[in-house]
């Protein structure tokens, strides 16, 4: 029982990545975006990918790393601070909607460009889900004029079919 108990505080404490440390973020976030401190109002960990019209499902051109929020634009970076690198640039004015979307505890920032949705999911962590910044990164957007949309669903990660590896079995 010991064990068990050693076990799950060790992977509770530990299976997660720690909290991004904004303060700490925001001078190389900035520094890799090409814009001076000041004008990064936001920064998080994201997973984001492109919708493609009709589909149900973001397609396989998106990444895992940070969102970036400027004075003018979306910036989508791949990997980690240092190495992580400006994957997408969405400007604010090609925008025709924001909205947040959500499906029991997860949600996701999405935005509207002509007739492709992008989905970012913002996190703590890397892995909880976070809706206060969500939200947050929803209003910034807003208050640089993205307009309000109602998207029309949540959109679901495509999930792979599982690998079925044959295992001979030897007969007596």
């Amino acid at each position: 029982m010991r064990a068990l108990f050693a076990v799950g505080i060790a992977f509770t404490l530990g299976a997660c990545a720690a909290q991004l440390d904004i303060p700490k973020t925001i001078a190389p976030a900035a520094a890799l975006v090409g814009v001076p401190p000041p004008q990064v109002e936001f920064v998080a960990y994201c997973d984001f990918g492109d919708v493609p019209p009709g589909e149900k499902h973001p397609g396989e051109n998106g990444g895992n790393g940070l969102i970036v929020l400027t004075n003018d634009s979306i910036y989508l970076l791949q990997g980690d601070l240092p190495t992580a690198t400006v994957k997408r640039r969405i400007r604010y004015r090609e925008l025709n909607g924001v909205d947040v979307r959500h499906m029991i505890r997860a949600y996701q920032l999405q935005v509207l460009r002509g007739d492709i949705i992008t989905v970012m999911v913002i996190t703590k962590n890397k892995a909880l889900i976070d809706r206060g910044l969500t939200e947050r990164a929803a209003e910034i957007l807003r208050q640089h004029g993205v307009r309000s949309w109602q998207s029309p669903r949540y959109f679901a990660p495509k999930i792979p079919p599982p690998t079925f590896i044959p295992i001979p079995i030897p007969v007596p």
